[in-house]
């Protein structure tokens, strides 16, 4: 695990790049690239919401891949 100074640091560097995020930049950050019909299809064979995680979305001009 990280020392404490260096999770500081990952922490401040996020914070710097969230402050820079427009609105509509965050929300596609935080809902990513699934699909409503695809969790709403998953949802119908069975599966609760989420059951697997979902990819999130990034920021590609401040260099935030998409995972």
């Amino acid at each position: 695990m990280p020392q404490k100074d260096e999770r500081l640091q990952y922490d401040a560097k996020a914070r710097q790049i969230v402050a820079q995020m427009t609105l509509e930049e965050k929300i596609t950050l935080m809902s990513g690239k699934t699909s409503l019909l695809k969790i709403l299809s998953e949802m119908i064979n069975g599966h609760g919401y989420n059951y697997m995680p979902y990819p999130a979305g990034g920021c590609e001009r401040l260099g935030v891949p998409a995972h």
